[in-house]
């Protein structure tokens, strides 16, 4: 059988850190602890351009061509967003009414991200690869950035001084 454990982490002001444990983890090859522990900034979005290691591989298919995104939350729990017909880069939950996922391309020298609305206010920013770069809420003390070098988080710069950023 299935054994779920989840335990409570961290607080450091907004910053929230929980540990999550399954026993029947599906997406192992993204764990962050081990093979079956996971944590509250473990989502991520799996798609074609990620690959273990955190590194996005070369763009196999236009993002026109992509019927579903798999969307890790902080459980390991995977949640379906198929793609939502005729707007391109545009893909609803199969599960939750009125949440979106939205891929923004490139432009200049913004690189291509994926944004996570549900509808709350709160919105969850991923980059290419698939890995949440910022929590953005109403709120901006409870806002968070998260920064990657490689394969691990590296320091952020506050662009406004305003949120939290999450440092290794």
């Amino acid at each position: 059988g299935n054994k779920q454990v989840h335990e409570t982490g961290f607080r450091n002001g907004e910053i929230a850190l929980d540990l999550h444990y399954n026993s029947m983890r599906l997406t192992r090859p993204f764990r962050y602890i081990d093979r079956n522990w996971s944590h509250t900034l473990a989502k991520r979005i799996l798609t074609e351009w990620a690959a273990p290691g955190h590194m996005s591989s070369a763009e196999t298919r236009p993002i026109a061509e992509v019927s579903a995104i798999y969307v890790q939350n902080e459980r390991a729990e995977l949640e379906v967003f198929k793609h939502r017909a005729p707007l391109t880069g545009v893909f609803q939950s199969t599960e939750s009414v009125g949440v979106l996922l939205n891929y923004i391309a490139a432009v200049g020298s913004t690189p291509p991200r994926w944004e996570l609305s549900r509808g709350s206010g709160v919105r969850e920013i991923y980059d290419r690869a698939g890995r949440l770069v910022q929590i953005i809420d109403p709120d901006p003390a409870k806002t968070l950035t998260l920064c990657y070098m490689l394969n691990e988080l590296t320091p952020c710069v506050a662009p406004t001084g305003n949120g939290n950023h999450l440092t290794e």
